[in-house]
């Protein structure tokens, strides 16, 4: 990414629609959700710009959840003051929220769980998707020690290779027993 980066760990990254402030537009928006001494959110507006918003997760809340049309959001309210860095730089003003939508319904939770969880030390964030559950758990064992290369990404892309070995060699295992009972009988 060129730009600015960001610390922390992310959690989730990924394209989103974001309700404009003034239109009310739908826009296509690629956000990020780290997680370190400071909880993040942010967004590009293109993957190559540096972060066109750049707003703290702590003291934020969720404060609506709904779906129009086969389209899910939800509207994240930040704290009131909180500060904040925009592409013209830091400043400190009211309270301000964001309606972020999905396409489907898992995929807005996901973006929930994120949300939540960033706020979380990584000992007490829960996650419903177990493979991301599991990605997690090794993304902070391997923080501890070091920077995990290629993130959740790659992380989340082994467990579930892992799984579906797993779930290959039973089912092959499976089939030899069918088989072995099958010539038996």
């Amino acid at each position: 990414m060129s730009g600015k980066e960001i610390p922390g760990h992310v959690l989730k990254t990924g394209w989103v629609y974001k309700r404009s402030d003034y239109r009310r537009e739908w826009r296509k928006r690629y956000l990020n959700i780290t997680t370190g001494d400071v909880p993040l959110i942010y967004y590009h507006r293109d993957l190559n710009d540096a972060p066109t918003s750049i707003e703290s997760l702590a003291g934020s809340e969720v404060t609506a959840v709904s779906q129009s049309e086969n389209f899910y959001h939800f509207t994240l309210q930040f704290a009131p003051y909180a500060p904040y860095v925009s592409s013209k730089g830091s400043s400190s003003r009211p309270g301000k929220s964001w309606t972020i939508g999905c396409y489907t319904n898992d995929e807005r939770r996901q973006w929930l769980e994120a949300v939540l969880n960033a706020k979380l030390p990584a000992d007490q964030q829960v996650w419903t998707n177990p493979l991301l559950a599991s990605a997690k758990a090794q993304i902070n064992n391997a923080a501890s020690e070091q920077p995990a290369a290629g993130g959740v990404d790659s992380l989340v892309t082994a467990a579930a290779a892992a799984a579906a070995a797993a779930a290959a060699a039973t089912a092959t295992a499976a089939a030899t027993a069918t088989a072995a009972a099958t010539a038996t009988a």
